[in-house]
């Protein structure tokens, strides 16, 4: 399995995973999806009652929904098809009329910015695929701010974002890098990894209509969710920090390796004096030998003589 085919495969199960989960036991559920199965199978099995539509047999941007549909929804799921609207607010504002008190959207939508395509768009890459996140049928793009900005737009509150991460092999990150003019280090691929939803592959959101009062929840959602970016990038801050202590540390190692070098370096250089002297006296030690030995000669033939 090649890691685009993983990452869709990771997100599909963590779909399933996420809406079971959320949707409570004998709902009544309306199913807005993008291929034939979904989740029918599963929501019955909890007792639901669902009403599918499926966008291979109806235009949803086209679609009346208060002519063709009649009762009210607890949950509305958006199963991959927000991205494959050509009007998705209106859509989103339109099927609200048919949540019931309390009622709530359910949607996965996938991270434009999510780090592997955020470096093939660096690279200068930006091809449509057969599927996935740049799924030739996707119309739209948003990354997390953009899903805020929609919903809100449409008449709703986040009251819910769950992530789908999925990590990008180191390889990729430091190989996009040098590719782009950037020094592909351990340190600039960490950075960059740390960076805003950069391992989010997709979003999986719940959402509730704005009504009376609600403005207050919308941002105190929002305030939540801010505030859990703000601890994300104050721990990458800390991550960060303590990287470049022990950068510190061996900066100031090195500097005692170098002090330890130029320390020795003089040490071999008082020794290369000593014993440039000691090879001064050793040879006017031999010049005086030499002399005493001429002068002994000339005795002992002066001796042989007599």
């Amino acid at each position: 399995m090649d890691y685009k085919t993983d990452i869709e495969q990771h997100s599909f199960e963590r779909l399933r995973t996420e809406v079971t989960a959320r949707v409570p036991d004998n709902s009544t559920v309306l199913e807005i999806r993008s291929a034939t199965g979904g989740l029918t199978k599963q929501l019955k099995e909890k007792g639901c009652n669902v009403t599918a539509v499926a966008l291979e047999v109806a235009d949803i941007d086209e679609l009346d929904f208060k002519q063709t549909l009649t009762e009210k929804y607890d949950v509305i799921i958006f199963d991959d098809v927000v991205a494959r609207l050509k009007r998705p607010e209106t859509v989103l504002n339109y099927v609200g009329g048919l949540l019931s008190n309390n009622g709530i959207i359910l949607a996965s939508i996938p991270n434009i910015g999510f780090g592997y395509y955020r470096l093939e768009h660096l690279k200068g890459n930006f091809r449509y695929e057969s599927s996935g996140i740049l799924d030739k049928a996707h119309l739209k793009f948003y990354d997390r701010n953009g899903l805020y900005s929609l919903f809100e737009s449409a008449g709703y509150y986040i009251k819910g974002i769950e992530r789908m991460r999925k990590s990008v092999p180191r390889g990729h990150v430091s190989d996009a890098l040098s590719q782009i003019g950037v020094k592909g280090s351990a340190v600039a691929a960490k950075q960059l990894e740390r960076s805003l939803d950069f391992d989010v592959c997709q979003y999986f959101v719940t959402a509730c209509r704005i009504g009376g009062g609600d403005e207050f929840k919308v941002l105190h959602e929002k305030a939540i969710d801010h505030i859990t970016q703000l601890k994300i990038a104050s721990d990458e801050s800390a991550g960060l920090r303590e990287v470049i202590a022990g950068r510190d540390r061996d900066v100031e190692a090195l500097k005692g390796n170098v002090k330890l070098l130029e320390d020795m370096k003089k040490a071999v250089e008082k020794q290369r004096e000593h014993i440039s002297n000691l090879e001064n006296s050793l040879a006017s030690k031999n010049e005086y030998i030499d002399d005493i030995l001429g002068q002994l000669k000339k005795i002992h033939k002066a001796v042989v003589e007599l």
